[in-house]
């Protein structure tokens, strides 16, 4: 807790059953409900140092301001856990959607049955709600409610007295670092910057070199810085023209004319193929001479029909 702490007093059997109040899911108002939503919150997985067996030990006797506050009040958001109470009284199991109340003066360890992330918020002796700005760092007096470091449970120091301190003697050694008054893990050191080069030790243009000066020089040595001298510009002399050797022409070969060949008629002066001619009709035989003429068919005589 960042809050400063009171002398805690000796754990009496059952003293601390009146010192929390378990509000289930279903009874919780509306209205707690909606100012829970501006609280800081905790989770489980974040705390600093990590719990041990998924347990952590709170006691509830923190001061805000310059008064101890009168209690903690807690809606659970997700996870479960269950609180065991210091001096014995019957432990109780909270979930998703309850609420406790842990009065001024309670102690009990948080077994954590399921990673856990609850809003919380704090209240005076009258139900009053504490801003949560009130956070003061003890050095300088700046608020220091979202950052802070808790020394020996009762210094609330800033980050920036924090450093201050820690460059000096070290005072605060092994402070807790918390965030809106819940410890926290503390955010990774910045890498230390690396030593920038140095610089060439001999300027350019100077007759200034410290590795010329020996241990014991008394420093009586004058420096001067000199610029560097501009080189004078030479004219060159343009170099002698070198005459080329004469080149014999070369004689370049003529091609030789191509052959003329007949013009390609155009397809309109094409000439039209001639007809084929008719075949002659074929000569009638001549007649055969009168010795080659056929003879007459002979017809057969008919017999003449007996007489009776």
């Amino acid at each position: 807790m960042s809050e400063a702490k009171v002398e805690p007093k000796p754990v009496v059997p059952g003293s601390m059953k009146d010192l929390y109040t378990f509000v289930p899911a279903a009874m919780v108002d509306p209205t707690f409900r909606e100012l829970a939503k501006t609280w800081p919150t905790w989770e489980s997985a974040k705390h600093e140092p990590p719990l041990v067996d998924d347990k952590v030990h709170f006691n509830y006797d923190g001061i805000i301001g310059s008064e101890p506050y009168g209690s903690e009040r807690v809606l659970v958001s997700s996870g479960r856990a269950t609180l065991i109470p210091d001096d014995g009284s019957p432990a109780v199991t909270i979930g998703p959607g309850d609420a406790v109340y842990l009065h001024f003066g309670f102690g009990c360890t948080w077994h954590v049955l399921e990673p856990m992330v609850q809003n919380y918020g704090y209240f005076d002796k009258n139900g009053v709600e504490l801003a949560e700005n009130e956070l003061t760092c003890d050095i300088c007096g700046e608020d220091c409610f979202e950052e802070s470091y808790l020394f020996n449970d009762e210094i609330d120091i800033c980050p920036k007295c924090f450093k201050s301190d820690a460059k000096g003697a070290e005072e605060y050694a092994g402070a807790e670092y918390q965030r809106e008054g819940k410890p926290s893990r503390a955010p990774p050191p910045k890498p230390a910057k690396s030593p920038a080069k140095s610089e060439s030790k001999k300027k350019p243009g100077s007759d200034y070199n410290p590795d010329d000066l020996d241990d014991d020089d008394d420093g009586d040595d004058e420096y001067t810085e000199r610029k560097p001298r501009k080189k004078a510009k030479v004219a060159k002399e343009p170099a002698a023209a070198v005459p080329l050797p004469p080149v014999a022409p070369v004689p370049v070969p003529q091609p030789e004319p191509a052959a003329a060949s007949a013009p390609t008629p155009m397809p309109e002066q094409v000439q039209e193929a001639a007809p084929a001619p008719e075949p002659a009709p074929a000569p009638e035989p001549a007649p055969a001479p009168p010795d080659e003429q056929p003879a007459a068919p002979v017809e057969p005589l008919l017999e003449a029909p007996a007489a009776p």
